[in-house]
């Protein structure tokens, strides 16, 4: 499956902002005649349908719940985590990428990630995306863009428009977890997206961000017992610690991480 047409690179947060925004699966929009002088937005205003309160002049539309149907006609999975937005295929459209937070211990009690070229057949987590219209904020399509993986908690967009989807655990399955896995939103469940990044470390990653500068990648931890202090949540520096990853290949297109 592809998403084809002409693509740019990921939506700065100004732009990002300027749109409205996309977080937790729902759009909100920027208000509308606020005094430049008024501190803050103002009170937070009721709302009948008990999901999100907003000031007045602000509102939200809900693009995704967990339990319907992707275009495919699978569930929407649990656990929506870590998540960016692009640029769209064809002017006027967004693509939302986000993670979803889920481990072997899910299984029962939440919806899985059933994609079609998954990393670990035996675990649920993994990340979908969707397509939405800037005008209407209606979807377009909604789809799997890689599975097989365990607790996709944050990640990062890189400067060349893919979405690097992080393991917050170190726990192992048919295959090893703790890895960062590099996403396609315009080649979704290509191989690259079932072939973790070795370089960038085996630990419980939180989120990651590349310096377009430099090509350098900054990895957080999030793990009491991490493995820079040998496992010990007592040691003097704590647990979880910030990386940095000097890649070989600075080219700064898809794959180029994986060289190590």
């Amino acid at each position: 499956m592809g998403i084809r047409g002409n693509w740019d690179h990921r939506i700065s947060r100004k732009a990002f902002i300027g749109m409205g925004g996309m977080g937790a699966a729902a759009l909100a929009m920027g208000a509308r005649g606020a005094a430049a002088a008024e501190a803050g937005y103002g009170r937070l205003r009721p709302d009948p349908q008990g999901i999100v309160e907003l000031p007045e002049g602000f509102q939200y539309r809900v693009i995704s719940r967990e339990g319907t149907k992707l275009s495919n006609g699978t569930p929407v999975p649990s656990d929506h985590d870590g998540m960016a937005a692009f640029r769209g295929p064809r002017r006027g459209t967004t693509l939302l990428v986000r993670n979803h937070e889920l481990s072997s211990n899910d299984r029962t009690s939440n919806q899985a990630v059933e994609g079609s070229n998954p990393y670990d057949p035996t675990q649920i987590g993994g990340t979908t995306g969707i397509l939405v219209d800037n005008s209407s904020r209606k979807v377009i399509k909604d789809f799997v863009t890689s599975s097989g993986q365990s607790t996709n908690c944050a990640g990062g967009a890189t400067p060349w428009g893919t979405w690097l989807t992080c393991e917050e655990t170190r726990e192992a399955g048919t295959e090893v977890h703790g890895y960062v896995f590099e996403v396609d939103p315009r080649d979704p469940q290509n191989n690259r997206s079932k072939n973790p990044i070795m370089a960038m470390g085996r630990f419980s990653h939180e989120a990651v961000d590349i310096d377009p500068e430099t090509g350098f990648a900054y990895l957080t931890e999030d793990d009491p017992s991490g493995i820079a202090n040998g496992g010990d949540p007592n040691a003097e520096t704590g647990g979880s610690f910030l990386y940095r990853f000097k890649p070989n290949n600075r080219r700064q297109e898809p794959g180029a991480l994986q060289d190590g």
